[in-house]
């Protein structure tokens, strides 16, 4: 035969042979050029088949063990083993394919030219099924295959028509790749059957009995039980339907709803119902073999939740309960003896809504408290805020209680840019939270005092945080005031942090007697101006700090602060009125200290209070016992004096001996 013409395809240089006189029973054999099917981009090649046992009976055709090869990119050439059975009776054909091994090669075209052969049944039926093959192609194209699958179909009907079509498939140990690896399987024991009768009306169910697979958005693997997905299907005039869709993952995830698709396969309307499902299991089980050494990835969920989703037409609605939920972090201590819960939330009830069209939808969120690092505390607090389509805002101030104090935030603001980047903005107050609690929370050396601030005007946006006011600190009996500060690559490798400061009348007895450094007494005012930090570390700025001019003291410092600001100095002196009556005093009266730094190209030049002879002052003279501390390095390399303040803060400087004038 030349041709062999059919709706949708069309078959060229057909050979057979029908043999009647074989022993076993006829046979039949052939090939074919090559088989054009509208639905497939690339023809199919080298058809060969052969059946050695055909049955051939009034009102019967059959074929147990029917030989088929097909040429196709991506298809090997190996026989496939099927099975037919034909009966006038009923009008019924069975076809089987029997433990069709998938072992090696790239088999993307095969799984195209199902999708194909998808789409030309819905064409047959009126449908348009292209965003079938639209989403496939992409995962498929390059993908690989293993394992072995047993395929059913039985089609019967009447005359012309068919009233019932079933599909089965088995798999066992069905291994899968994409391309790029992101999707992966492995190890798949299961099956899934389709039920159809005329105008598209059937049911379809799906069960994974063993085997891992894993995708960018979760991770699936049976337990105990196996997990199953079930859906009627219903034609519509304007596409189908999915009704009464069934998920059961036993001791993890069940949800229910249904689906509705248009003629191209768009999402039309959608209805998603999560019932109140405990959070920790489904977090083990689905979504924490993703997370490999990410933030969380130690962590714990406790309490449950609720979710409910809806699309109609281009609007799509999200409503999530939260039942006692929280989360903590738990490191592996066998991992890591020294970790620390790095943060925790608990009592977690509420509800938030959500709709991408119409107004924003109030919401609410209270939580029994918490904690940052290790004994940072977070009490109770409340959250009344609405959610609109591009973000959303609190609708009343936030009180959270941190310590023994309280961060006030009176006005917040979150959402999506045109481009489609995270942002917010925020004015919040923080009162005073004491010192010594907030040290030993984040492990730094034991402070005095409180802290206390106004934060006005934050703003974040494509990753970069700026501060539009003037952010004001209260510590060390004094004010901080940062201005100019922007923060940008917040969550890249390499953040940078720009920012001008001042101090002012800060409490030297305070701040010295925290870092250990001496006992100096009187106020101290400074400013940092062009502060630039990369990855943390401080690589440019100009700072200077003195005492304040109508600093009314009393200014003493003892022996120790004087040693700590000679060393530092970097071959500075100290001298008074005699060696000798130096040695008998501890405490010294003094004009005015400071000090300065210039930091560029990894270079610290430095200066004091005032100049002096061939160098500069650290320390000015005043009253009785009298002392001076005078510097003459006018250039230290950054690191070398960071390691050395270091040394001076944890355990002192060495001693300096005044005999010569110079300190050793």
């Amino acid at each position: 035969m030349d041709r062999l013409l059919g709706p949708g395809f069309r078959l060229e240089g057909l050979h057979w042979v029908l043999d009647l006189s074989a022993r076993t029973g006829p046979s039949l054999q052939g090939r074919a050029r090559r088989l054009v099917v509208d639905a497939l981009k690339r023809p199919l090649k080298g058809i060969g088949f052969r059946c050695t046992h055909l049955t051939l009976e009034a009102g019967r055709a059959a074929c147990p063990d029917l030989r088929l090869t097909l040429a196709h990119p991506g298809l090997d050439r190996r026989a496939s083993r099927w099975a037919w059975d034909w009966r006038a009776a009923g009008r019924r054909l069975r076809v089987t394919l029997k433990r069709l091994g998938l072992g090696g090669g790239d088999w993307s075209g095969r799984l195209l030219w199902a999708a194909g052969a998808w789409q030309a049944a819905l064409r047959a039926e009126g449908l348009r099924g292209e965003a079938l093959t639209r989403l496939l192609e992409p995962l498929l194209q390059g993908a690989t295959l293993a394992g072995r699958l047993d395929l059913k179909a039985e089609a019967r009907g009447r005359e012309r028509t068919w009233r019932r079509l079933d599909l089965q498939a088995t798999a066992e140990g069905l291994g899968f790749s994409s391309a790029d690896a992101a999707w992966l399987a492995q190890g798949l024991d299961g099956g899934a059957a389709l039920h159809l009768r005329p105008d598209i009306e059937g049911r379809l169910d799906i069960g994974l009995k063993a085997g891992e697979v894993l995708t960018p958005f979760f991770y699936l693997s049976p337990g105990k039980a196996a997990v199953h997905l079930g859906a009627d299907i219903h034609r519509r005039p304007e596409g189908l339907s999915l009704e009464g869709i069934r998920y059961r993952d036993p001791g993890r995830l069940s949800f229910s709803g249904g689906l509705r698709l248009g003629a191209h396969g768009e999402v039309q309307g959608l209805d998603l119902r999560v019932p109140r499902t405990p959070a920790q299991p489904l977090y083990r089980g689905c979504f924490q073999p993703l997370l490999g050494e990410t933030l969380l990835q130690s962590v714990a969920w406790e309490g449950d939740f609720a979710l409910q989703a809806r699309r109609r037409g281009k609007a799509t609605e999200l409503r999530l309960r939260l039942f006692d939920l929280g989360i903590e972090d738990r490191p592996d201590p066998a991992a890591n003896p020294k970790a620390v819960s790095r943060f925790g939330l608990h009592g977690l009830d509420g509800e938030l809504a959500w709709s991408d069209t119409g107004p924003p939808r109030p919401g609410r969120l209270r939580w029994r408290g918490g904690h940052l690092l290790k004994a940072l505390v977070l009490g109770a607090a409340e959250a009344r805020f609405e959610l609109g389509p591009r973000g959303g805002r609190l609708l009343a101030p936030l009180n959270l209680p941190v310590l023994d104090g309280a961060l006030l935030l009176d006005r917040l603001r979150w959402g999506r840019e045109e481009k489609g980047a995270l942002g917010f903005d925020l004015d919040a107050v923080l009162t005073p939270v004491s010192l010594e609690r907030l040290s030993a929370a984040l492990d730094w050396p034991e402070l005095a005092g409180t802290l206390s601030g106004v934060i006005p005007g934050v703003t974040y946006r494509d990753g970069r945080l700026e501060v539009r006011g003037k952010l004001l600190i209260r510590v060390f009996g004094g004010e901080v005031v940062v201005e100019h500060l922007r923060l940008a690559q917040v969550f890249g490798p390499l953040p940078v942090l720009e920012a001008d400061v001042r101090l002012r009348g800060l409490d030297l007895e305070v701040l010295t007697r925290t870092f250990a450094f001496g006992r100096i007494t009187g106020r101290l005012d400074g400013e940092i101006r062009g502060l630039r930090l990369e990855g943390w570390r401080p690589v440019a700025f100009d700072a200077r700090f003195a005492t304040p001019a109508d600093d009314p003291g009393p200014h003493l410092i003892n022996q120790r602060a004087v040693d700590n600001l000679t060393a530092l100095s970097g071959g500075g002196a100290a001298t008074g009125l005699s060696r000798t009556f130096l040695r008998m005093f501890e405490v010294f009266h003094y004009g005015r200290l400071g000090l300065s730094c210039r930091l560029q190209g990894g270079v610290c030049h430095l200066g004091g209070v005032e100049e002096a002879k061939n160098g500069y002052y650290l320390v000015t003279p005043a009253g009785l016992p009298r002392i001076d501390v005078r510097g003459y390095n006018r250039r230290a390399d950054w690191s070398r004096l960071l390691d050395q303040l270091g040394r001076i803060t944890q355990t002192g400087a060495p001693r300096v001996e005044v005999g010569t004038g110079a300190a050793h």
